[in-house]
């Protein structure tokens, strides 16, 4: 069920902000703006009329990584849905190395589904966003041509599942504007 800007969600998803500024107020894990990001990545899924679960989601995407909130709580507070799939979209912090943790996300999420997918695609347009103020995206750098191929990957295997949605094809645009069509070597508004 799309979202209905109903009192009752609006409730719920100020809930949910409230829920997560709390949690983040108590950590210090991230560098980032982590509130600040999560509330764009949950506001471009409402803007895109997702249901409610995904933009509830989408706002806490960073919450089991970033706070001592555990999947437990998270559950008892939200809903088994909501929970699973801000687990798809958690970084697994056994594997040691960045670009490792970024592949097995990327595997999760396509095998939790199209929600998990969405969610991800939309952290990832603001995270683009985040990367292009703070790095010089320069192609010759190691770090951005790794980050470039994370971008790739993330776009190659979320395709078939999402390619028609307009949050990934806005995303994908997005690849394409930054890094240029030769840097991706995909052609992701057409087929491939």
């Amino acid at each position: 069920m799309m979202f209905s800007n109903s009192e009752e969600e609006q409730r719920y998803i100020e809930k949910t902000i409230e829920f997560m500024v709390k949690n983040y107020h108590s950590s210090e894990y991230n560098s980032k703006p982590a509130i600040l990001h999560s509330i764009k990545v949950g506001l471009k899924l409402l803007n895109y009329n997702y249901e409610l679960n995904i933009i509830i989601a989408g706002i806490l995407h960073d919450i089991l990584e970033d706070t001592e909130v555990s999947y437990n709580e998270l559950t008892n507070e939200f809903n088994q849905e909501i929970t699973e799939i801000v687990m798809a979209n958690t970084f697994d912090s056994t594997i040691e190395e960045r670009f490792e943790q970024g592949k097995e996300l990327i595997q999760r999420c396509v095998k939790y589904g199209k929600k998990a997918m969405i969610v991800k695609t939309s952290d990832r347009l603001d995270n683009i966003e985040f990367q292009k103020s703070i790095y010089n995206l320069d192609k010759r750098c190691k770090f951005i041509k790794k980050l470039i191929a994370e971008h790739k990957e993330f776009a190659i295997k979320t395709k078939p599942f999402i390619e028609h949605e307009e949050i990934w094809i806005e995303y994908t645009k997005k690849l394409e504007s930054y890094f240029g069509t030769d840097t991706i070597e995909i052609n992701f508004g057409g087929d491939a």
